[in-house]
Protein backbone atom coordinates (compact mmCIF):
# COMPACT_ATOMS: atom_id res chain seq x y z
CA UNK A 1 0.00 0.00 0.00
CA UNK A 2 1.38 3.40 -0.87
CA UNK A 3 1.86 6.07 1.80
CA UNK A 4 -0.84 8.15 0.08
CA UNK A 5 -3.44 5.35 0.34
CA UNK A 6 -2.41 4.57 3.93
CA UNK A 7 -2.71 8.26 4.81
CA UNK A 8 -6.25 8.37 3.47
CA UNK A 9 -7.33 5.05 4.95
CA UNK A 10 -5.88 5.46 8.46
CA UNK A 11 -5.94 9.28 8.64
CA UNK A 12 -2.23 9.49 9.48
CA UNK A 13 0.07 12.20 8.15
CA UNK A 14 2.04 10.90 5.17
CA UNK A 15 5.29 12.23 6.69
CA UNK A 16 4.77 9.88 9.66
CA UNK A 17 4.25 6.93 7.33
CA UNK A 18 7.36 7.79 5.31
CA UNK A 19 9.42 8.17 8.51
CA UNK A 20 8.31 4.74 9.72
CA UNK A 21 9.16 3.19 6.36
CA UNK A 22 12.53 4.96 6.19
CA UNK A 23 13.70 4.02 9.70
CA UNK A 24 11.96 0.62 9.94
CA UNK A 25 10.01 1.61 13.04
CA UNK A 26 7.79 -1.12 14.48
CA UNK A 27 4.76 0.15 16.34
CA UNK A 28 3.10 -1.81 19.11
CA UNK A 29 5.81 -4.42 19.58
CA UNK A 30 6.34 -3.56 23.25
CA UNK A 31 8.50 -5.42 25.69
CA UNK A 32 7.83 -9.06 26.46
CA UNK A 33 6.29 -9.79 29.86
CA UNK A 34 8.63 -11.21 32.46
CA UNK A 35 6.19 -13.92 33.55
CA UNK A 36 4.25 -16.14 31.19
CA UNK A 37 0.54 -15.68 30.66
CA UNK A 38 -0.14 -18.89 32.62
CA UNK A 39 1.97 -17.75 35.57
CA UNK A 40 0.20 -14.41 35.65
CA UNK A 41 -3.18 -16.14 35.43
CA UNK A 42 -2.28 -18.23 38.50
CA UNK A 43 -1.32 -15.09 40.41
CA UNK A 44 -4.60 -13.45 39.39
CA UNK A 45 -6.53 -16.52 40.56
CA UNK A 46 -4.72 -16.44 43.91
CA UNK A 47 -5.36 -12.72 44.39
CA UNK A 48 -9.02 -13.10 43.39
CA UNK A 49 -9.43 -15.81 46.06
CA UNK A 50 -8.22 -13.40 48.72
CA UNK A 51 -10.77 -10.86 47.46
CA UNK A 52 -13.54 -13.46 47.61
CA UNK A 53 -12.57 -14.34 51.17
CA UNK A 54 -12.89 -10.66 52.12
CA UNK A 55 -9.18 -9.83 52.43
CA UNK A 56 -8.39 -6.99 50.02
CA UNK A 57 -4.67 -6.47 49.57
CA UNK A 58 -2.44 -3.45 49.64
CA UNK A 59 0.16 -2.95 46.91
CA UNK A 60 2.88 -4.14 49.25
CA UNK A 61 0.96 -7.32 50.11
CA UNK A 62 0.31 -8.00 46.43
CA UNK A 63 4.02 -7.67 45.64
CA UNK A 64 4.91 -9.91 48.62
CA UNK A 65 2.45 -12.62 47.52
CA UNK A 66 3.81 -12.41 43.99
CA UNK A 67 7.38 -12.58 45.31
CA UNK A 68 6.56 -15.81 47.18
CA UNK A 69 4.93 -17.26 44.07
CA UNK A 70 7.95 -16.35 41.93
CA UNK A 71 10.37 -17.83 44.46
CA UNK A 72 8.41 -21.11 44.47
CA UNK A 73 8.28 -21.14 40.65
CA UNK A 74 12.03 -20.47 40.41
CA UNK A 75 11.65 -17.34 38.31
CA UNK A 76 13.54 -14.96 40.63
CA UNK A 77 16.37 -14.46 38.16
CA UNK A 78 14.01 -12.85 35.65
CA UNK A 79 13.74 -9.74 37.85
CA UNK A 80 16.68 -7.44 38.31
CA UNK A 81 16.21 -7.23 42.10
CA UNK A 82 14.84 -10.76 42.45
CA UNK A 83 11.26 -9.64 42.92
CA UNK A 84 8.73 -7.38 41.16
CA UNK A 85 8.57 -3.67 41.82
CA UNK A 86 5.89 -0.98 41.80
CA UNK A 87 6.15 -0.43 38.03
CA UNK A 88 5.65 -4.15 37.34
CA UNK A 89 2.64 -4.13 39.67
CA UNK A 90 1.12 -1.12 37.90
CA UNK A 91 1.44 -2.77 34.50
CA UNK A 92 0.25 -6.13 35.87
CA UNK A 93 -2.90 -4.55 37.31
CA UNK A 94 -3.45 -2.72 34.03
CA UNK A 95 -3.15 -5.98 32.04
CA UNK A 96 -5.57 -7.79 34.36
CA UNK A 97 -7.92 -4.87 35.10
CA UNK A 98 -11.01 -6.88 34.08
CA UNK A 99 -10.26 -9.65 36.58
CA UNK A 100 -8.77 -7.65 39.46
CA UNK A 101 -10.29 -4.58 41.05
CA UNK A 102 -8.70 -2.29 43.60
CA UNK A 103 -10.76 -2.43 46.78
CA UNK A 104 -10.34 -0.94 50.19
CA UNK A 105 -11.40 -2.47 53.47
CA UNK A 106 -13.86 -0.75 55.76
CA UNK A 107 -14.53 -1.41 59.40
CA UNK A 108 -17.86 -2.96 60.28
CA UNK A 109 -19.94 -1.59 63.10
CA UNK A 110 -19.61 -3.75 66.19
CA UNK A 111 -23.18 -5.07 65.94
CA UNK A 112 -22.72 -6.09 62.29
CA UNK A 113 -19.38 -7.75 63.00
CA UNK A 114 -20.83 -9.77 65.89
CA UNK A 115 -23.79 -10.85 63.75
CA UNK A 116 -21.46 -11.93 60.95
CA UNK A 117 -19.33 -14.02 63.34
CA UNK A 118 -22.42 -15.65 64.88
CA UNK A 119 -23.73 -16.50 61.41
CA UNK A 120 -20.42 -18.19 60.52
CA UNK A 121 -20.41 -20.41 63.60
CA UNK A 122 -24.08 -21.37 63.69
Amino acid sequence: MSSWKARKKYKIPSSTIRKHALYNLNVGAGQQNILSKDQEALIVKMLAMFDDWGFPRTRRETIDLTKKFIREAGSCSKFRTGYPGIEWLRLFLKRWSNELKQRSSTLLERSRAVAKVKKLFV
